[in-house]
């Protein structure tokens, strides 16, 4: 029989590492977390063979005592909590006192510390948990780490890491997001010698966004600001052009530290459900505030994951705070010649090849914001010739924005910390005020009145192709108009409207519709029946688990109910935390199925109609599944395929 042994400190370390330190990244993210605790203004992250030679951390901030030094390597040891109450109120990114025990313990780790009290610094070097040296040498205030061979002293542990090119840009991922989350200060990340990333720590977060990701993203976002009693919301949503393949572009900081959360993706996501289509995932920036009492950051080693006592209102708030700010940011996609870029269009000063003249042109084709006139619908179901009985009202007002730029190239690392810091913040703030000041305030600045006035007035249809797309053109500007996305988008704002104006019609079945419902599904539906039946279904039960469908909205004609319930019901059942709201607008994104088709002939009343009632509503651009109802070309980028502008 095996006796119960107590493990050596060296292999409890070893193993409790593990918990902590998975990759290189896992030990870029600790050094520059507890960079930031320190009150470090400026930090410099550099790394080699993708931080498995090399990792070095410098930062200028408190520095650690020379009497605290050795007590850093133990485990459970730190300076930020003092006792169990404290849990409940953290506001530093690192607190176990773990990080530093656990990287040393699989690896080569060199300290150089000194606080602004002192006249000599400490140099520490410890590796595999042993100490090796413990000196006073000159250096500045601040604290450098530097960690050499991941993983020297655990082979079986090294051999799973990735390639030096994939875990750097592991790292380089992480350096973005943490420069994110703390624009007041200066970040330079620098890999193999070569410098990738320096912000100004000026405290400006598009600053930094434009630092990461250039012009044409910073040019696509909206403005986040929200608050209630529960949090505080700050930040960025990207439009939805901006829109990624994964969730990498989901960047959420809770009281300044990077999580990752299920519940407030899920919420941002929601609030982007007939904007993005299927399998595309938004770019946002969320910055939230909340109480320390009412979020758990102590839920895994990593810190990544953390706990909120009140999960739906959560949700529900950052919902909407994601909601108001796509709103406020809607915009028709701009067709554009490849490689024209917006300063490129504005200094083309419409010179045309041979004796040909210019006319008259708004903006030079720069202009993105657009409106569309107002004018008396001429049927409830526009393009399907029915006449309906409720009243309309729409208003209307958008905004666009677009640009291109590519990830600026910085300076070169070489010089000493100090002394290249001072000179780069003066050189990237100049630089990087410049460009913003030149292309961004330009590109999401609110459209004049007048402006949207004229567009209202103006835009005319020209014709049809392909029995698909409809034309429209207005002053300089040429549409193309998806008449089954316009359609669709015209149903659900109707039915929406009519919802919220209760003028609801219903539409009776002949014969009745038995619709038969698995147990889940039924006892979501009894859940839900009331949300069903303020939206005009009369619904009876028929007998154990089916019931019996009398009518239908009067906009839902031609759905088959039960494919409507069951689709409904079912991602209701996955999700857990459907709302009344969203519940309702899942009903009515299924129905709009029924609209017009690609390859359905429309007669020349039917296709005006289909455009006064699609540009009379507030948010004509996209259907309520995310596809883009219109796309928008200028007469410059006309002129330049046909090689009229020289």
């Amino acid at each position: 029989m095996n006796r119960i042994k107590i493990l050596d400190q060296r292999t409890i370390d070893k193993i409790a590492a593990g918990e902590v330190v998975e990759r290189p990244a896992s030990v870029a993210k600790e050094l520059i977390e507890n960079a930031f605790d320190s009150g470090a203004t400026a930090i410099t992250v550099e790394i080699g063979g993708g931080g498995i030679d090399l990792i070095r951390v410098t930062d200028n901030g408190s520095g650690i005592d020379a009497a605290d030094v050795r007590a850093a390597f133990l485990r459970h040891a730190t300076s930020k909590l003092t006792d169990i109450d404290d849990l409940y109120s953290i506001r530093s990114l690192g607190f176990r006192g773990e990080a530093l025990s656990s990287i040393s313990a699989v690896s080569r780790v060199e300290l150089i510390t000194r606080t602004k009290e002192s006249l000599t610094a400490v140099h520490y070097v410890i590796e595999g948990g042993a100490e090796k040296e413990f000196s006073e040498i000159g250096a500045p205030a601040g604290t450098t780490v530097i960690m050499r061979n991941l993983f020297f002293n655990t082979p079986a542990r090294a051999k799973f890491l990735k390639t030096p090119h994939t875990e750097g840009a592991a790292i380089a991922a992480l350096v973005e997001q943490l420069a994110l989350s703390h624009p007041d200060v200066s970040i330079e990340f620098i890999n193999n010698r070569d410098s990738r990333l320096f912000t100004s720590g000026n405290g400006d977060l598009k600053e930094t966004v434009f630092s990461i990701y250039g012009r044409a993203l910073t040019a696509m976002l909206s403005d986040v600001s929200y608050s209630d009693d529960l949090l505080t919301v700050n930040g960025y949503a990207g439009r939805p052009e901006a829109g990624r393949g994964s969730r990498a572009g989901e960047m959420v900081f809770v009281n300044g530290r990077f999580v990752k959360d299920k519940i407030i993706s899920g919420a941002a996501e929601e609030a982007y459900k007939g904007s993005l289509m299927q399998h595309r995932f938004p770019f946002i920036i969320l910055n939230i505030e909340i109480d320390t009492r009412k979020v758990d950051v102590n839920v895994h080693p990593s810190k990544m994951n953390v706990k909120f006592s009140d999960r739906e209102a959560v949700y529900e708030s950052v919902r909407k705070a994601v909601k108001e700010a796509l709103e406020r940011g809607r915009q028709i996609p701009y067709v554009e010649v490849a490689g024209e870029s917006v300063k490129n269009r504005q200094q083309a000063s419409g010179a045309i090849s041979g004796h040909e003249e210019q006319g008259t042109r708004g903006e030079e084709g720069t202009r993105d914001e657009q409106g569309m006139r107002t004018l008396p619908a001429t049927g409830e179901q526009g393009t399907s010739g029915k006449q309906g009985t409720c009243d309309e009202k729409r208003t209307h007002e958008e905004q666009g924005t677009r640009g291109e730029q590519r990830m600026r190239t910085l300076p070169a690392h070489g010089e000493p910390f100090e002394k290249k810091r001072a000179v780069k913040v003066e050189e990237a703030v100049t630089a990087h005020q410049m460009e913003l000041a030149e292309i961004v305030p330009e590109a999401v600045k609110e459209p004049e009145a007048e402006y949207f006035a004229a567009l209202k007035r103006n835009i005319r249809m020209v014709g049809r192709v392909f029995d698909t797309y409809i034309l429209a053109e207005e002053k300089d500007d040429f549409y193309i108009i998806d008449q089954h996305a316009a359609h669709e988008k015209v149903m659900y704002e109707k039915f929406m409207a009519s919802l919220k104006d209760k003028t609801l019609c219903s539409q009776q079945l002949l014969p009745a519709k038995l619709v038969h419902f698995s147990p889940a599904q039924q006892d979501a539906f009894e859940k839900k029946r009331g949300i069903f039946e303020e939206l005009g279904f009369e619904i009876e039960e028929f007998g154990g688990s089916e019931y019996r469908v009398t009518a239908v909205p009067y906009h839902f004609h031609g759905i088959d109910p039960e494919t409507l319930f069951t689709e409904v019901l079912d991602s209701d059942a996955q999700s857990g935390r459907e709302t009344e709201e969203i519940v309702r607008e899942k009903v009515v994104m299924r129905a709009c199925k029924a609209a017009v088709k690609a390859n359905m002939r429309l007669s020349d009343e039917e296709a005006r109609t289909l455009i006064d009632e699609l540009f009379s509503l507030e948010d004509p651009y996209r259907c309520p599944h995310g596809r883009p109802a219109i796309v928008k070309m200028s007469r410059y980028e006309m002129d330049k395929k046909f090689k009229r502008i020289v």
